[in-house]
Order: C-alpha cells, then structure tokens, then sequence
C-alpha cells in the first residue's frame, strides 16, 4: 500500500500546473470584461456587442483548457486506480463527462424554453400583438442593430410611399436629419437630455450627442422620435405592451405605426415596423 501511495503522490503533484494558471488569468479577464459590459449604457450596443464577443472567445478557451485538464486528471486517476486494480478508462470518462454535461444542457434548454413561454418577453410580445390586432396591423420585423427605430420609421414611411407617392427615405438620411433637428432646436430637446449620471447635458455634450447620432449606430429614443416626427411631418404613433400608445403629431398625416419592446433583445430595447393584417 505504501507503494502504491508513493505513485500517487508522484502522479499527483502539490505544485499548480501552468496550465491551471492560464485558467485562472482567463477567468479574471472574464470577470473584468464582464464588469465593463454591465458598466456600459443600454445604448451603446456597439460596445456591448464587442465586449460580448470576447468574452464568449475566451469562455471557449477557458471550457477547452477545462476539457485538456480533465483528460489529463483521469489519465493521471487511471493510472493510480490500475495499480490498485481498479480501472476505468479514459474513453469512458470522456463518455460519463459527455452525457453529465449533455444532462445539464438539457436542463438549461428546457428551463430557458420555460422562462421564454412564460417570462416577459412572451408576455409583451403577446400584448403588443393584441393592441395590433385592435387595429387591424400585425409586427413587422426590424433587424436589431442599432438602427432599429430609423428603421422602423423608415419602413412605415417607404411602405406609405407606396399608397401614396412620398419620397423613399433610409436610415442614413433619416439619421442626418434628425441630428440637423435637434442640434439647430437645442431647447425643444436639450432639457430631455442626460449623461450616465442622471445630470442635464451642456451645449457642447449635447453638440457631440447630435454627431453620435449621425456618426455611430447609437439607438434613438422619445427625442428621437419627436425629431423624426417634425422633419417627416408625419404622426407617429408607438405601441408598447404597458401603458397607451403613444402619440406624437397627433394632426399630422400620414400616420406612421411602429412597437417598442423593453424584452425582446437581451441588449436592451428595440423598435419594429407594422402592416396591415390583409397584406402578410
């Protein structure tokens, strides 16, 4: 028996392996990026996006580190459990990990299928669908990339170029006319402004924010909206899944119907287009 403990002390050192350094150096780079993704504003989904793709990188490197240390663990075991007379074999580790790790996928497939049939998502989708309904109109899908909301509003108007003979617009004009708006009317806008710190913006924040919106896909909200209304001399209305409509221009024509979802997205909000239920 002491024999046998010898080998095992040999075949399973103190000292921590390189490799389980690296893996620690992972994990902490994970948590700081993870701290700077939950530091960031919901509308910077740029850089959300950015850091999300790193951290899910470095997670594969950190999970095939993990796989590496196991073989080499129970290659180590094997070895120990064979001068006792017990074996198992490494394939069949790797088959016993495999469908542990399968089970727990499994679990978190069908607890997260639970959360969307039943979370807040499903609920809002399902409202906003109803209010549609009422008004004869089902959603219409916008791509989530920043530019939803001059996307959707740009749909709505093309869609009504096509009944009424208006000008095509897209997301580009849309957004050069909207930071024209608001940066040559800094009063009507200005006061609805904030930083990340609650405070009201100056001029010169409030001059760089009306360039972001012409320079970077930074998302739009009810300024935007206001502004896109007066330059299009559109109404338009926005559905959401709590509280009413709401209106903005309300005696303008044409009117211009778009949904806000708070849930639909794990980035944070996001705006679709709509049509008439005769037309899908």
């Amino acid at each position: 028996m002491a024999k046998n403990n010898n080998i095992e002390q040999e075949l399973l050192p103190d000292e921590t392996p390189l490799k389980n350094k690296i893996q620690l150096e992972l994990e902490s780079r994970i948590g700081e990026l993870e701290l700077k993704k939950a530091e960031c504003k919901q509308s910077d989904k740029k850089n959300i996006k950015k850091l999300s793709a790193i951290i899910a990188r470095l997670s594969l490197e950190l999970r095939d580190l993990d796989i590496d240390s196991g073989d080499a663990n129970n290659k180590k075991t094997e070895e120990v459990n064979a001068c006792n007379g017990v074996r198992v074999t490494r394939a069949q580790k790797r088959r016993d990990r495999k469908a542990a790790k399968s089970a727990e996928t499994d679990k978190l497939i069908e607890a997260g299928r639970l959360e969307d049939a039943n979370g807040p998502r499903q609920r809002e989708t399902e409202r906003i669908a109803s209010i549609l309904r009422d008004r004869g109109l089902e959603p219409w899908d916008i791509a989530s990339d920043g530019d939803c909301l001059y996307a959707a509003v740009g749909d709505q108007w093309n869609w009504r170029r096509g009944l009424r003979g208006i000008q095509a617009v897209d997301v580009e004009s849309l957004r050069e006319r909207t930071s024209e708006r608001m940066r040559s009317n800094p009063e009507e806008y200005l006061p609805f402004l904030t930083d990340s710190e609650g405070e009201p913006l100056t001029l010169e924040e409030f001059s760089s924010y009306c360039r972001r919106i012409v320079n970077e896909p930074v998302w739009g909200g009810q300024p935007e909206i206001h502004a896109l209304s007066a330059e299009l001399k559109a109404r338009i209305d926005v559905v959401q899944s709590e509280g009413p409509v709401v209106t903005v221009n309300s005696e303008a024509v044409p009117v211009l119907v778009i949904t806000y979802h708070r849930h639909m997205f794990g980035l944070g909000e996001h705006y679709n287009s709509t049509r008439p239920l005769a037309e899908l």
